[in-house]
């Protein structure tokens, strides 16, 4: 009767290691989705600059040997 006592109770504890491993694993998969989808929005709502269409609204004027003289207009 021990014996089988404690081959149930072995059991028990396999299938529940088994069970712990498998939601250890649902969990990792599910964080890493929901990761990468907040990233993707997070992408998709940061405004990014075009380098062609901002390239000349970026640079600066040109600077005049004397400081006190306006800036040279491209």
């Amino acid at each position: 009767m021990n014996k089988m006592l404690s081959f149930i109770k072995q059991e028990a504890l396999e299938k529940a290691r088994e069970i712990w491993v498998k939601a250890d694993k649902e969990f990792a998969i599910g964080k890493d989705k929901l990761e990468k989808q907040e990233k993707k929005q997070s992408r998709l709502s940061t405004p990014r600059l075009s380098m062609k269409r901002n390239t000349k609204d970026l640079r600066l004027p040109r600077r005049s040997p004397n400081p006190h003289s306006p800036p040279n207009p491209d």
